[in-house]
């Protein structure tokens, strides 16, 4: 996990684009319908609107990351 914003946009992104786009490739073509390819689109602007604030929150802490029981919190919003 990269320690900035860019940095996490950026992963985000990238994952979503290479892994995402074939997963959902493979849905569309099993279930014949494009709509996995909205959820994909969904969840990457989800996920960019949720960084910021994430980032934000973090800013305040010693070590500049989550406890592990707000990283599994943070997890389940995400998911």
């Amino acid at each position: 996990m990269t320690p900035t914003l860019i940095g996490r946009w950026q992963t985000r992104v990238a994952l979503l684009a290479t892994i995402g786009t074939a997963i959902s490739l493979l849905f569309a073509v099993a279930f014949g319908s494009p709509v996995f390819f909205a959820v994909l689109a969904y969840v990457a602007l989800l996920g960019l609107a949720w960084d910021v604030p994430y980032s934000y929150l973090q800013s305040f802490r010693w070590e500049r990351d989550w406890p592990p029981a707000f990283a599994v919190i943070a997890a389940a919003v995400e998911g």
